[in-house]
């Protein structure tokens, strides 16, 4: 799998081929039909995101950390919180020890 950075660069140089396109050949018009390479590259930037995702890499350790952390129902908020600064929902937390069991 590719790294991140490069994929987001190539949809960058991607976007701006279409956005050059656009503003030359058809006068800022639209028109531009082809973006396969732009649909291919945010596709892979988006399986490469996940697979980057510590739910992918550690589930277990994931779980654990949650569970040592004591949040309770009243907590929700803050819990949430504190997945997303690692990089993922609670939803997507508990999505993913579901789909585990």
């Amino acid at each position: 799998m590719r790294n991140i950075e490069d994929i987001k660069a190539d949809l960058q140089a991607a976007t701006t081929k279409r956005d050059n396109f656009r503003a030359t050949i058809n006068e800022g018009q639209g028109g531009y039909l082809d973006e396969s390479d732009i649909d291919r590259l945010s596709a892979e930037l988006i399986a490469a995101e996940r697979a980057q995702s510590p739910l992918i890499r550690d589930l277990a350790g994931e779980r654990a950390w949650f569970n040592s952390q004591g949040f309770t129902g009243a907590d929700l908020v803050a819990a949430n919180a504190a997945c997303l600064a690692r990089g993922y929902s609670l939803s997507d937390l508990q999505l993913a020890c579901k789909k585990a069991a």
